[in-house]
């Protein structure tokens, strides 16, 4: 993990437990260097493939795999900080809407987390409208994301300004409607250049007996990590 975040230029904010906080920050003098968002995302992807590699051998001794959810959320205002004698706090309203993002609901992680060859890690789900229960804080969307990387809009519209993005439309297997995806390439802290895929898609409405999920206006985002998809999006030339 160390060398991923070194190479990526992030700092850790708050490591404890299961839980793991880090930042990049942009500065004035370095305009050159304003790719947060997208090496945010090189980051989370570097990340999971450590995550995966620790699983192959956890598999291979019958052990408990480990898994993990990230959210990656953008902030255009500096944080603030306390300090504890030597001991940096940041504050930022985006820690708090990552952790959301990076969140995984019970009810979703039983129906999806042992279906076999799923192409997304990341489903994001509004309630009912006549659905009288409302989730902690009041919030009426709920998503899945088990080992996946979920980027927040404000974060994604920051990445289009970093990096020049491509997009096709693709019909995923199972779905009745396009999603789009993005691509793109950015370099990391030390010059090596990375592509990055993103998935667009539209917010479904949450059916408690059916899974003919109507859709929604409402956009939400995952960082790629399939390598199937990745690797049709190549083929088609964007």
């Amino acid at each position: 993990m160390t060398c991923c975040i070194e190479d990526f230029g992030a700092e850790k904010v708050f490591i404890e437990g299961d839980a793991i906080i880090l930042s990049l920050f942009e500065y004035q003098k370095s305009p050159d260097q304003w790719l947060a968002v997208a090496r945010a995302s090189g980051l989370a992807k570097c990340m999971l493939a450590v995550v995966d590699k620790q699983n192959e051998v956890s598999r291979a001794h019958n052990l408990p795999e480990l898994e993990l959810g990230i959210g990656i959320c953008y902030s255009p205002n500096p944080p603030q900080f306390l300090y504890d004698g030597n001991d940096r706090i940041m504050i930022s309203p985006a820690i708090g809407d990552a952790v959301r993002l990076s969140s995984c609901s019970w009810k979703l992680r039983r129906k999806y987390s042992q279906q076999p060859n799923l192409l997304t890690q990341v489903m994001v789900f509004q309630q009912a409208p006549d659905d009288a229960f409302k989730g902690e804080k009041g919030m009426t969307t709920f998503r899945y994301n088990l080992n996946g990387i979920e980027l927040a809009p404000a974060a994604f519209k920051k990445l289009q300004n970093e990096t020049a993005l491509r997009y096709l439309n693709i019909r995923l297997p199972g779905n009745k409607y396009l999603s789009r995806f993005y691509m793109g390439n950015y370099p990391d802290t030390k010059g090596e250049s990375h592509e990055i895929v993103i998935r667009e898609d539209r917010m479904k409405i949450w059916q408690e007996d059916s899974e003919d999920y109507p859709l929604t206006d409402n956009l939400y985002y995952e960082v790629v990590t399939n390598k199937m998809i990745i690797n049709a999006i190549k083929k088609r030339g964007i």
